[in-house]
């Protein structure tokens, strides 16, 4: 039946319309929040699959970094105690030299003050 287009829809038309209209929104809000998680889910799942893989690379970088670090700081002191004992070395070197060398002029600025001695003295009259 025809309803002349004067008259106006009654109150239960209305509201069967509007449940239609709150059920379709109702679908379209759950499809909107659903595809959000799931692109959300997804992204986070990547996420998190690239952190579990991330993560113990990171932890032997870290152990690396620290090792390193410590073999530098190892490497330094050894460096140092090296150039120390070198210049030891050389001290000791030159000590050595002296203590050989000393005796040699010792003995020859003795012969040498002899025989100036020697010389100027006159043995015979």
């Amino acid at each position: 039946m025809q309803q002349p287009a004067n008259q106006q829809p009654n109150y239960s038309e209305f509201q069967t319309a509007l449940a239609d209209i709150k059920r379709q929104l109702e679908r379209q809000d759950e499809r909107l929040r659903e595809g959000a998680t799931k692109t959300d889910l997804a992204e986070l799942r990547k996420e998190l699959v690239r952190q579990d893989a991330l993560a113990p690379q990171l932890i032997d970088l870290q152990r690396q970094i620290v090792r390193v670090e410590a073999d530098r700081l190892a490497d330094k002191i050894a460096m140092e105690n090296d150039i120390k004992e070198i210049k030891q070395e050389r001290i000791s070197r030159t000590e050595r030299l002296w203590q050989r060398i000393g005796p040699i002029i010792g003995i020859l600025a003795l012969l040498i003050t002899f025989l100036e001695f020697y010389s100027h003295v006159k043995w015979l009259p």
